[in-house]
């Protein structure tokens, strides 16, 4: 089964903008992207991935309404860490450090300041790491 990549932004412009870049740069014909504006949001589209057994890389920022990047983080970091069945790869990108425990959980945690370029790199590592884990 394809991985999907979750992006999870409250910015309108910043999400469609970044996700039309993802799916040409990072994804291509190799998995779905779903874009979504809340951390409730996100949390949903990964949990029905997850009954499907379906592999995620979550990016998302933290300062979102409803649930934070760092909660949504925390939440399926934890429950990745209890079920091995999970195949989740987490990436934060964001304007400010998460909370310490988000920090712990996630694969990869950069600033929004980074290049693009750092953050397709980061993304295309994650997703090969999920190949190779098959």
């Amino acid at each position: 089964m394809k991985p999907i990549l979750v992006y999870a932004e409250d910015k309108p412009h910043e999400r469609a903008g970044l996700a039309g870049y993802l799916h040409r740069h990072v994804l291509g014909d190799a998995g779905m992207l779903i874009a979504v504006e809340n951390g409730a949001l996100a949390l949903d589209a990964c949990d029905r991935a997850i009954r499907q057994a379906i592999p995620i890389v979550l990016l998302t920022d933290d300062k979102m309404p409803e649930i934070t990047g760092s909660e949504l983080v925390e939440m399926l970091g934890e429950r990745r860490a209890n079920d091995p069945e999970i195949v989740l790869k987490i990436m934060m990108y964001c304007t400010k450090a998460p909370s310490p425990k988000a920090d712990g959980l996630a694969d990869v945690v950069q600033k929004k300041t980074r290049p693009i370029n750092d953050v397709v790199a980061a993304l295309r590592s994650l997703f090969n790491q999920i190949r190779m884990a098959r």
